[in-house]
């Protein structure tokens, strides 16, 4: 009887459950991540981790209900997906960026890409297709944005605290 309570309790309630690719970030993404982190808090804002990995071969980049994609031009390269019990029931978010993608990135796009999938996830932030001057105003933009590493700052303030004066203004006076 002891030996069949304690099989019990070694085996647990018996949830399965999809795993995410990993409840780490793969080492490639960690100092992208730190970043996003530094720069929410300059900007007084509060984070919380988020598991970051590779897509793989089995892995859905398909847009659903609990999933926001990024793009270059039609190919998605990123997502913030929700992990669910067979159930249903969320137990996490993980964001799954494509590897061949992520190889042929420059730093920038790769920043960009990483800062804006954290703010799905993060701050539950949506897209914004807004452009001035022919440019996107926000990183939440729906396909990868050129000119980040040009307005990185103004991006940045845009990107924890929502406010869109300075990259606005920036884009305007650079056209």
């Amino acid at each position: 009887m002891i030996r069949f309570l304690l099989l019990i309790l070694l085996v647990g309630c018996g949830l399965s459950s999809p795993q995410p690719s990993s409840y780490l970030t793969h080492d490639e993404f960690k100092p992208y991540q730190a970043m996003f982190e530094a720069n929410a808090k300059d900007h007084n804002q509060e984070t919380y981790f988020i598991p970051i990995n590779f897509k793989k071969e089995t892995d859905s980049f398909q847009k659903g209900v609990t999933e926001t994609v990024y793009k270059e031009k039609s190919n998605i390269i990123g997502v913030c997906k929700s992990v669910k019990y067979t159930s249903g029931v969320v137990r996490g978010l993980e964001i799954l960026i494509d590897p061949i993608w992520w190889k042929s990135a420059n730093e920038y796009k790769k920043r960009a890409v990483i800062d804006h999938e954290l703010a799905h996830c993060v701050y539950n932030r949506s897209h914004n297709d807004e452009v001035v001057a022919g440019k996107p105003i926000s990183v939440m933009n729906s396909f990868v944005l050129a000119d980040y590493e040009n307005f990185y700052n103004e991006y940045q303030i845009e990107l924890h605290e929502g406010n869109k004066v300075e990259i606005k203004n920036s884009l305007e006076v650079n056209q």
